[in-house]
């Protein structure tokens, strides 16, 4: 029987991307970045409106959605969460460069974004400072 200290913690990722390959590849990334004592749990969804359905069903600790989608983009999708009081961790992902860009993302609710293309070493530091975050914010309450 393994005693609580050694169980590992479960973060729950909702990866939201349209394209099945970047999909594919992001959530490798995550799995490789995985720390030994935190599980990754990862949910896709292949656009906004499915990502909002399932936030309705479930409770994520990390979301990383791609911007530009059909159906709801990421953007809309943050904005509609965060106006739900949803709590996670929200990581944007775009090709959209310009720095006005990045400051409506962050303005709409995002806590962070990355450019595409965007290098693999740069999403793990991005994600685990986010679980530094989320594990800190989870010791709080």
């Amino acid at each position: 029987m393994q005693n609580a200290s050694t169980t590992p913690k479960r973060l729950s990722i909702l990866l939201v991307e349209d394209t099945f390959s970047e999909r594919y590849y992001i959530a490798s990334l995550l799995q490789s970045f995985q720390p030994d004592d935190i599980e990754f749990e990862i949910t896709q969804c292949e656009d906004g409106l499915t990502a909002l359905d399932t936030c309705k069903l479930h409770d994520f600790d990390l979301i990383i959605s791609d911007w530009r989608m059909p159906n709801m983009t990421g953007v809309e999708l943050c904005k509609r969460l965060k106006a739900s009081n949803n709590p996670a961790f929200f990581l944007l992902l775009t090709g959209n460069d310009k720095t006005e860009d990045m400051v409506y993302a962050m303005e709409t609710g995002a806590d962070d974004y990355i450019t595409k293309p965007f290098l693999a070493s740069v999403l793990k530091v991005k994600v685990l400072a986010a679980v530094r975050l989320i594990q800190a914010k989870k010791n709080i309450r």
